[in-house]
């Protein structure tokens, strides 16, 4: 009898103990080298990884990516506004080991340079490679976004308002490239429409209430300081650095100043040429 009851709380001890060890956290991955915006919040288990040719299939494979490889050492240097070393760490890769991820970061950094005809090749031929390829929208968007924004640098706002308006079929109303349509807006002397843009902006999606985005702040600032409205457009890039940070606002503030120090260059007052009585 004694036999019996012992054998039974063996059994049920290994069951208890099973139970227990099923229960047991899973040990949280090393976040050092995470994002800024999610260390610190890794899930418990990794994630799968995103298909290939979805919105952010933007992560290049780790032998790109990882610490010491030429793709890490040129957007650290990017990053950094240190150009030069930027395209220097990747100049001499094997073009059949870049993905589209390295053919942006290379083309951003041309573009920097304002070594514009070679960006714009680079983008055009991952273009047409992704198209013979029938890529996902979500691939072809993103090589169309840099090459928008090659042309915005350029302040070449005809062409530059070609791909972001292609791009806004897949994104509709996305509050970035609503922005970059406003620069262009007022880069072509059209207040009426920048300012038609912004009052379609809110302070924060309601859908996405916690994106990091200052859209709203920075078209607010565009648009007054193209009418010369210089503390209305300060008083907005401030209330963008106290609701997001200084980080996220600085992000928008270098497109914001090169787009206007590159309009100083052209007008004699200082801002992009626009009608004085415009509202």
């Amino acid at each position: 009898m004694n036999s019996r009851w012992l054998a039974l709380g063996l059994s049920l001890a290994c069951v208890i103990t099973a139970q227990a060890q099923n229960k047991m956290p899973v040990p949280v991955e090393d976040d050092t080298n995470a994002p800024p915006e999610i260390r610190g919040h890794a899930a418990a288990q990794t994630p799968p990884p995103p298909p290939v040719n979805s919105a952010h299939a933007g992560a290049p494979p780790p032998e790109v990516s990882a610490p010491g490889t030429p793709y890490s050492e040129a957007m650290v240097a990017y990053k950094a506004g240190n150009y030069d070393k930027a395209l220097g760490a990747i100049e001499g890769v094997d073009p059949a080991a870049q993905d589209d991820n390295f053919v942006i970061l290379e083309a951003r950094i041309l573009t920097e340079l304002k070594r514009y005809d070679d960006g714009e090749k680079l983008l055009k031929d991952r273009i047409q490679a992704e198209e013979q390829k029938q890529a996902k929208p979500a691939v072809l968007d993103e090589l169309l976004l840099a090459l928008g924004d090659l042309f915005l640098h350029k302040r070449a706002f005809d062409r530059a308002t070609k791909f972001y308006t292609a791009i806004l079929k897949d994104k509709p109303n996305d509050p970035d490239l609503t922005l970059k349509l406003i620069y262009c807006h007022i880069g072509e002397n059209d207040l009426r429409g920048a300012d038609q843009l912004a009052t379609k902006l809110s302070p924060f999606d309601p859908k996405n209430p916690y994106d990091d985005h200052a859209s709203y702040y920075f078209a607010r600032a565009a648009v007054a300081q193209s009418l010369g409205r210089t503390q209305d457009a300060e008083d907005d890039i401030q209330e963008a650095r106290t609701n997001y940070g200084v980080t996220i606002t600085n992000r928008y503030l270098k497109t914001y100043l090169h787009f206007f120090s590159a309009a100083n260059a052209d007008t004699k007052s200082g801002i992009a040429p626009t009608p004085a009585k415009q509202h």
